[in-house]
């Protein structure tokens, strides 16, 4: 990985007036009726100043304001899911923070986290809308793990989590190598990661990378979905370290073999 493939970058907090009004959708896990605030108009952060400084400076897109299909699923997975609480989770590049919702509603403790510090203020009012405890919100980008010294912050994340989630986030190639690398970094030797992809281009290189890091893997396809005139497809990963299985958990493990929803089977 090239030292610009891994130089940290975080995208400052835009202000309500820049955002514009906040929709309110819900969506249905087994029975809970669980809402979340989305941008109503995401494309005005385009005409930002500061959008595309961030473009010239790292790429960066205002991905957080708009909500992927293959989130839902993976919000499914984790609500369906038998744990042994207490699960401590983070959520990576969260968003709209549909997942992490679900973690909460299910009495898991929840780091979000995402480089872009206006997602964070939009998941916090989605947290409070749903009346859920257990959030907290933390301005980073995994790219901060991968350095050669970390800061104090960085260093108290490693090996911190029983859980980790991350949703569509594998639509640049540049991401796939930190992006793994980072679920190696924050696991717990006993933990899970649960990862929903829209099967982009960079599967393969992903999949391949999952296994350089000797990564247990568990796969569902997610139904496809017609979104935009176009057929969406996907895939719910389910992770875990080679010195445990999904099968088997040490003591203290936090959880059972995923129960997942009818449609992943």
């Amino acid at each position: 990985m090239s030292h610009s493939q891994l130089k940290p970058f975080l995208m400052p907090e835009s202000s309500p007036e820049d955002v514009g009004p906040l929709a309110t959708e819900t969506l249905d896990l087994n029975g809970l009726s669980l809402s979340y605030q989305r941008p109503k108009s995401p494309d005005r952060l385009l005409d930002l100043e500061t959008v595309a400084k961030a473009h010239d400076a790292d790429q960066y897109m205002p991905y957080w304001a708009a909500l992927w299909p293959v989130s839902k699923y993976l919000a499914h997975a984790i609500y369906e899911t038998s744990w042994d609480l207490p699960v401590k989770a983070i959520e990576l590049g969260c968003g709209l923070g549909l997942p992490g919702l679900a973690a909460l509603a299910r009495g898991i403790e929840v780091l979000f986290s995402d480089y872009d510090a206006t997602a964070l203020r939009v998941v916090a009012e989605s947290v409070a809308q749903n009346k859920l405890a257990g959030a907290q919100y933390l301005h980073f980008d995994w790219r901060s793990l991968l350095q050669p010294k970390l800061d104090t912050n960085t260093s108290s994340l490693v090996g911190a989590f029983d859980l980790v989630m991350a949703s569509d986030l594998i639509y640049e190639e540049r991401q796939v190598k930190p992006l793994v690398a980072a679920f190696s970094k924050l696991l717990k030797p006993t933990g899970l990661v649960f990862v929903a992809d829209q099967d982009r281009p960079y599967r393969e290189l992903f999949i391949d990378e999952l296994k350089t890091h000797q990564f247990l893997v568990k796969s569902w396809s997610v139904p496809k979905q017609t979104v935009g005139g176009l057929d969406v497809h996907g895939t719910v990963y389910v992770l875990s370290s080679p010195c445990d299985t999904l099968e088997s958990r040490h003591p203290g493990g936090m959880a059972k073999t995923p129960n997942l929803p009818p449609f992943f089977r």
